[in-house]
């Protein structure tokens, strides 16, 4: 029997609509209770500005095309939820942190260009987004061509500046490309960083980093906090861990090191053999120091000595109280970059030749190498980095060294009549980008492994993983 339409519920769109709003309300009851919760249904669609569907439901407009067929909204339907996706986590520092400026979208751009292309009909096996990559995570890296010796990146990371550049693997290694980096925030600063290492292997083959990087360190393999930075002079750098983000972040190995090893590396290779060892100095933004090692030993450099931080007794005449924070008035607080700008309250590069700030800042020196020459088997002291470019300023300590040592002891003297015992370092001022880049080809330093285990985890030999220490 046919049924009048607007009384059976099998009969005419009138029973079409009631049916359906009688099942939208059963719909709505049971999500209120929380039956459906966290599985919301399929036809469920959010409610349409416009558009007359079947059984008197709306159809949403806005949906793509393969929403409209079978879609409808009963009344009383909630719209479906987005599922939660907790932010992404990274270490050291988040990369959800990071503000989103241009460098990351230049950088998300060259992930986007180096995502292989299409596979070739009749490959085999599961696609990969790039060799040596995990599911779903572009690879960066440039395939390396037949017959190339590859490229390394080298990072020197500076308390003032950071030196980004790609290198060949070659003796001795062919600079290919460098970049500035100003030190801003840590986290702007490791954005730029990561921008300009991911355009690096983008455009080279690249498989291993090498980076020179301000102490103090944690060199512990077993400590969870193995590569940071620790207890530093520069507060808002503690605990930032830059081997560990570099080598998760591009999955390749990161061989680090202090920069002041990095800076006497660089300067062994370049000296003939059997010639004597020497005291490196760095004078920038802050001071710091290493020894040579003897001609023949294995190529295991400890950590570096504290030498910027050795007392100097304040000369006459200078008021100020020293920068360190640490200790006032160390070698460090009274002739470091840092001691000349709150000294003089001009930054040092813009401190004219003629100034008095570098008569006085060679006797801090001299004063120091003195100290360094009687307490070190070493009578050579070589200094690097921005302050020793200044002209002339070996020269003057030089002679305020002379005069401090007074002809004592007579051996010495006699054997460093006519030469200086101060020099000039022969690959300053970038000593520690090039020592990077022989870390990296050579594997020197401590390394920090893309898959390395936390503290106390074994490997299936039984034995506790270790960075190696060369």
């Amino acid at each position: 029997m046919q049924g009048t339409p607007g009384t059976s519920e099998r009969g005419g769109h009138a029973g079409a609509a009631g049916r359906g709003e009688r099942i939208g309300n059963r719909v709505a009851e049971a999500l209120a209770r929380g039956r459906h919760a966290g599985r919301p249904h399929r036809h469920l669609v959010p409610a349409p500005a416009a558009g007359t569907g079947r059984f008197g439901g709306r159809v949403h407009q806005g949906l793509p095309a393969q929403h409209h067929h079978g879609a409808r909204r009963l009344p009383g339907a909630l719209p479906r939820p987005r599922p939660h996706r907790p932010a992404q986590s990274g270490v050291p520092l988040l990369r959800a942190q990071l503000p989103d400026r241009a460098p990351l979208r230049a950088l998300r751009e060259l992930e986007q260009a180096a995502r292989p292309g299409p596979r070739p009909p009749g490959a085999r096996g599961r696609a990969r987004a790039g060799p040596g990559s995990r599911s779903g995570t572009p690879d960066v890296r440039k395939p390396r061509p037949e017959g190339d010796g590859g490229t390394v990146v080298a990072v020197d990371a500076g308390k003032t500046k950071f030196l980004v550049g790609a290198f060949t693997r070659s003796k001795p290694a062919v600079e290919l490309e460098r970049h500035r980096i100003s030190v801003t925030t840590p986290a702007e600063t490791l954005e730029l960083l990561e921008f300009h290492v991911a355009g690096l292997f983008a455009r080279h083959a690249v498989d291993s980093v090498g980076l020179s990087v301000f102490g103090p360190l944690e060199t512990d393999p077993l400590r969870p906090d193995f590569g940071a930075i620790a207890g530093s002079s520069e507060p808002q750098w503690s605990g930032v861990n830059i081997p560990a983000l570099l080598s998760r972040r591009f999955r390749v190995p990161v061989h680090f090191d202090f920069d002041v090893n990095s800076a006497v590396t660089a300067e062994e290779r370049g000296q003939p053999p059997g010639a004597p060892g020497f005291v490196y100095l760095s004078l920038g933004t802050g001071i710091g120091g290493a020894f040579s090692r003897p001609p023949g030993t294995e190529p295991h450099r400890p950590e570096p000595p504290q030498l910027g931080h050795i007392p100097l007794p304040r000369e006459t005449g200078d008021p100020y109280p020293g920068s360190c924070r640490f200790h006032g008035s160390c070698f460090q607080g009274l002739a470091s970059g840092r001691a000349i700008f709150g000294r003089w309250q001009v930054p040092a590069c813009e401190l004219p030749a003629s100034h008095e700030a570098w008569d006085l800042q060679a006797r801090y020196i001299a004063r120091a190498c003195a100290t360094l020459v009687y307490s070190s088997p070493f009578t050579t002291v070589r200094v690097g980095s921005g302050i020793s470019q200044v002209p002339g300023l070996t020269a003057r300590a030089n002679d305020h060294l002379h005069r401090f040592m007074n002809g004592f002891p007579e051996t010495l003297c006699r054997e460093k009549s006519g030469t200086d015992v101060i020099q000039h370092a022969a690959t300053a001022p970038d000593s520690s980008l090039i020592g990077a880049a022989i870390q990296a080809a050579e594997g020197r330093g401590w390394e920090f492994a893309p898959r390395r285990r936390k503290c106390g985890q074994q490997t299936s030999t039984g034995h506790v993983q270790e960075s190696q220490r060369l």
